[in-house]
């Protein structure tokens, strides 16, 4: 007996060692918490009104879910792991609930919800917003060989007369982003890309009659404009970035325009290197303003 006694001593001490070593050298073996506490968390307007950041915090929770209560909408339950998420509203005043679960193994999910409004800020108009012409007076387009030369070319007050196919195309930045080309029956068609010659005005040529779909972008800190879709152009369709076209069908599929001016939200000056040392200065009225109207004064 007591041998057997012994060992069950043994076998007791021995059992105990296991247990505490394990639990020495596995944190993981250690019980999770039972508990969330103390869930909130901010919900912070950005851009225009609609985009709203949230940033969940509590203790003991390590997952979040964030349902952003739009009904329908993509990408309207986010999940992190603490830092904030966004989602974008409808541009419109509404309010909704915000609704975040917190989680953690083994412990019992929490939830917190909070009522936000949402503040849609129309945008400041763009100046570009309108139908632009080119401006009808002397030296509206130029090139040269270097920036704002006129030295190869530069157009007259003549020119309004013998060119007004091409003084009455028109180029229109809606406010939705979308963009079109106005050409009407007729515009200056030349021997490259358009396969005529002498140069004069003729039939619109596809894609550039108005059937294109286009976008437009004004970057005001870079000074671009880029407009987007095949077919779709400021000034004359021929010029691109990589040179002029040779062939109707090889229209750019995206063009960037340097913005040189925009003055009064009525005159417009774009800049273009359509080849090395190849520079395009076209200057634009829009449409209403004085300079997109035909002089009266014989300038002769």
């Amino acid at each position: 007996m007591k041998h057997l006694f012994k060992k069950g001593i043994f076998l007791l001490l021995g059992l105990g060692l296991t247990i505490a070593c394990s639990s020495d050298d596995d944190p993981t073996a250690l019980a999770p918490s039972a508990n969330i506490t103390n869930l909130s968390f901010t919900a912070v307007p950005s851009g225009d009104g609609t985009v709203i950041t949230v940033t969940p915090t509590s203790t003991g929770g390590v997952a979040y879910s964030v349902n952003f209560g739009s009904t329908g909408s993509d990408n309207n339950v986010q999940s992190t792991a603490g830092p904030g998420v966004s989602f974008d509203y409808a541009n419109e005043d509404a309010t909704y609930t915000i609704t975040v679960t917190a989680a953690a193994d083994g412990a019992t999910a929490v939830t917190a919800t909070q009522s936000v409004a949402v503040d849609y800020t129309d945008p400041d108009p763009s100046p570009l917003w309108g139908t632009w012409v080119f401006s009808h007076t002397a030296a509206a387009m130029k090139v040269g060989p270097t920036v704002g030369s006129g030295e190869w070319f530069s157009n007259s007050l003549a020119d309004l007369v013998t060119r007004d196919c091409l003084f009455d195309d028109q180029y229109i930045f809606n406010e939705d982003g979308t963009f079109t080309n106005v050409l009407g029956d007729n515009t200056w068609l030349e021997p490259s890309p358009h396969g005529v010659d002498p140069e004069a005005c003729g039939a619109v040529q596809a894609p550039f009659d108005g059937s294109a779909s286009g976008t437009w972008t004004h970057d005001e800190e870079a000074e671009t404009l880029t407009l987007n879709g095949t077919g779709i152009f400021m000034g004359l369709h021929k010029v691109t970035n990589t040179g002029d076209l040779t062939a109707v069908a090889d229209a750019a599929v995206s063009i960037i325009y340097n913005v040189v001016s925009l003055v009064d939200s009525n005159t417009l000056t774009l800049q273009i290197e359509s080849g090395s040392g190849v520079w395009w200065t076209w200057v634009f009225a829009k449409e209403g303003s004085l300079a997109a109207s035909n002089p009266t004064t014989d300038t002769d």
